[in-house]
Parts: C-alpha cells; structure tokens; sequence
C-alpha cells in the first residue's frame, strides 16, 4: 500500500482480509480498538471514491460493520446514502436476458448457456443467504416451527439446484445452535465438517459444467480451518468443549 497509495481496490481488498482476521483473532495482545480505528478510516475514505463500485463495496461493508457494533443509527445513515440500482434499472430490460438473446442470435448458444449457468449460481446462493435471514428472524420473534419449516427448504434447495453440501446443513444449525444441547448440535456439526472435507465438483452438475474450467476450486480446506479455530477459541462455543466427544471429532478434522 506504501508503494500503490492510489490503488483504492488494492486498499479495500486488504481492508477486507485484515478485517475479517481482526473478527476471528480471540489474541487478548492483539490491540484490536487501533487496528479497528483504521480499518474504519479505510472503509470511510473509500465510501467517497468516485469509483462506483469501490465506493458501494466499501459503503456496504461499512453498514454491516456498524450493525456487528451494533451502532445502528450510523448503519442506518449509510444505508439511506446507498444508491439502489434497483429503483434505476427496474423499468428497463434485464441486461443479462439482452445478452442471452445477442448470443443467441450469434449462433453462441454455448455462451448463452454460461452466462445463465454463472447467474443461476449466484441468484441461488442468494436466495440460500435470505432463507439464512428469515429463519434468524422468525427465530427472534419466537416462532421456532416456521423457523424449521424454512430451514427445511433451504436444506432442500441443495438437490433441486445441485449445490454445495454444505449449505444443506446451515439453517438446521442455526436452530440447533440456539437451543446449545451439545447432544444434537456436535453430530449436526460432525456433517458440517464432512461436507467440507469433501470435494465439490461442478463438473458434476448439469447446471453449472460449462462455468466449472473457468471457476477455481472452493478453498473448502481454508474455510475448515476457520471454522475449527473459532470452534476452539469462541467463548460461546464453550460448552462444546465440555463435551467428551468433542476432543474426538476436533482431532479428526484437524488431521
């Protein structure tokens, strides 16, 4: 950054790491009220980029930041700020259904094809992250069997759209999680760690083959490790660690 002070991508991409590493440090001489300050003034800064997609990056981040601070009127106030594309493009058609039709016209079905597969990708790891949010919610207003109910369709997304196995088992665990009985959540949890042991190959899936060369592996054996090393350093995650059978399946996975 000394050498590229310019580079505002290059300035939020290590914002963004040294970001998510201050989160998962539980390290008491790490002297995380400094280091968050200028993380904070990285985020700022660049939410006044005129570069537009730096500047919404930067502003979204900055809005998840102050709700995790739980500084909800500052989020509140960035939010409003945000320019909802939306409300701009809402009225015109999709840009990506013109593409399809562009390609189709050119005789370019394989192109077609792939740029469908790659937003078929995203829009359904979308709608699996607002089916996360909505059991959260319905968990907060008390209602644990809608909370199940959804859960229970976003487990089975992950037949009908061939997605990562993974994903099956995280809405069941926010409901677990909740209710913190070491009985249910460790074999619950003991899926979860398999699943991300376990290749995922899109070449596999007749949904999404033709993005498979371009698309580069899932680091499933950094995200293991993450999740290992919170399991073992959380304070909430304690009561796990009194669990006999937790040392057991720790030990697997670590190995």
């Amino acid at each position: 950054m000394h050498e590229f002070p310019h580079n505002e991508q290059l300035r939020l991409n290590v914002a963004i790491i040294l970001d998510s590493l201050l989160i998962q440090s539980h390290d008491s001489d790490v002297q995380k009220e400094d280091l968050d300050a200028k993380i904070s003034a990285w985020y700022t800064c660049l939410g006044h980029s005129s570069d537009e997609k730096v500047k919404n990056s930067a502003n979204y981040i900055r809005v998840s930041r102050y709700i995790r601070q739980n500084k909800l009127d500052a989020a509140q106030e960035v939010l409003d700020n945000i320019q909802d594309e939306n409300d701009i493009i809402s009225a015109l058609p999709d840009k990506l259904m013109l593409q399809v039709s562009i390609y189709l016209k050119q005789g370019k079905a394989d192109l077609a094809a792939l740029e469908l597969e790659k937003a078929l990708f995203r829009e359904t790891a979308r709608v699996q992250r607002l089916l996360s949010q909505l059991v959260d919610a319905e968990l907060a207003s008390g209602k644990k069997d809608v909370a199940r109910a959804i859960a229970e369709k976003a487990s089975a997304m992950v037949d009908v759209f061939d997605m990562w196995e993974y994903s099956r088992y995280t809405a069941y665990y926010q409901l677990v999680a909740k209710e913190k009985d070491p009985n249910t959540e460790l074999p619950l949890l003991e899926q979860m760690l398999k699943a991300l042991s376990t290749p995922w190959k899109l070449t596999d899936s007749i949904l999404y083959h033709r993005m498979s060369p371009e698309t580069k592996e899932l680091q499933s054996k950094e995200m293991l490790s993450i999740i290992l090393k919170e399991l073992e350093t959380d304070p909430d995650c304690a009561y796990l660690r009194e669990h006999p059978k937790w040392k057991e399946l720790i030990a697997e996975y670590k190995a």
